[in-house]
Parts: structure tokens; C-alpha cells; sequence
């Protein structure tokens, strides 16, 4: 029996028509969602790992030469912080690009199963230049589309990459210094 099957695109356009393209769509929100997961791990776990390392370290060997041990964590956690509020500033609104690619991806899809199975009657009637304007609009709009939103990524990605770099390279180094200019000698 195939009563508890909802993902059917005909059955589910047929309960409810709001949703076009029904499997396109999940098939996209299905590799996203494995694709963000997949980087869960060397975006979160490995970072995280490195930081509870370096900080132990440092405040151990800040410990040894009688250091200042809250200078560094305060200059670390003010430049994380303006870091955080510049990107969030200058970040675009990619989940409404992505929502907007997805869509103009799923439409294409859609143009192109529509002439598939539409074949025979658009070659009797004599529709391809129709449909051949069709697809290439709806070509058209996907590529502008991922376009925009590559742009997008690209500028930001700049923007954090210099930000990163630069701004984090200049405070980790400042934060590992702060233990040999302030620490007394305990000789």
C-alpha cells in the first residue's frame, strides 16, 4: 500500500498547491542540511579544541613567570567581540539568497521536467520557441541569482578573511607577549 507516502509530488500537489516543486525543493533542503553538517566539526569541535589548548598553555606558563593572567582574555574577548559586531554588521541576508537560489534552481528543474513530459504535444503544436523562451528565462533568472549570491559570499568572505587574519594575528600576538613584558622573575 502506498497510503503513507507524502512526499509524492502529485499527492502533495494535490493537497496543497502553496508548494511548487515539492521534490525539488527537498532534494535541495536535504543537501544543504547535509552539507552544514558535515562542517559541524572542523567549524566548531577542532576550533574549540585549539583555543582550550592554547588557553591552558598560556595561562600555565603565564602561571611559571608570575604573570598578569586576566590582560590576554580581556584583549581576546574584546577583539572576538568587535570582530562578531562588524560581520553581523556587514553580513547580507544569506538565508533569503540561498531561499531565493533554491527557488530559481527548482523552477529551472521544473522547465525543463515540463518540456520532458510535455514533449510530444509541444513538437505537434509547434511550442519550442515558446518553451525555449521559457527556459531560457528561467535559466537566466537562476544564474542571476547565484550570481548575487556568490558576490555576496565573496565580499563577505573578504571582509572576514582580512578581519581574521589581520586583526586575530595582531591580538595573538600581542596575547602571547603580554606574559614575557609582565611577568616578574622569580629568582
Amino acid at each position: 500500500m502506498d497510503h503513507c507516502c507524502f512526499f509524492n509530488d502529485s499527492r502533495v500537489g494535490n493537497l496543497d498547491t502553496r508548494i511548487p516543486n515539492v521534490d525539488h525543493s527537498l532534494t535541495e533542503d536535504i543537501t544543504e542540511f547535509a552539507q552544514s553538517c558535515s562542517h559541524l566539526y572542523s567549524h566548531i569541535t577542532k576550533p574549540l579544541l585549539d583555543a582550550v589548548m592554547v588557553v591552558t598553555s598560556l595561562v600555565t606558563r603565564a602561571n611559571k613567570i608570575g604573570s598578569n593572567l586576566f590582560l590576554g582574555p580581556a584583549i581576546t574577548m574584546t577583539t572576538i567581540y568587535f570582530t562578531g559586531e562588524i560581520l553581523k554588521a556587514i553580513s547580507p541576508k544569506f538565508g533569503l539568497l540561498a531561499a531565493k537560489e533554491a527557488e530559481t534552481k527548482a523552477y529551472l528543474r521544473h522547465c525543463h521536467s515540463r518540456v520532458i513530459t510535455n514533449s510530444e504535444e509541444i513538437a505537434f503544436y509547434g511550442g519550442s520557441e515558446v518553451e525555449k523562451t521559457v527556459l531560457r528565462k528561467a535559466y537566466e533568472k537562476e544564474c542571476s541569482a547565484s550570481k548575487r549570491m556568490h558576490l555576496s559570499k565573496l565580499w563577505y568572505i573578504f571582509f572576514e578573511q582580512f578581519l581574521l587574519k589581520y586583526t586575530w594575528g595582531a591580538s595573538g600576538m600581542l596575547v602571547t607577549a603580554i606574559p614575557i613584558f609582565t611577568g616578574q622573575s622569580k629568582t
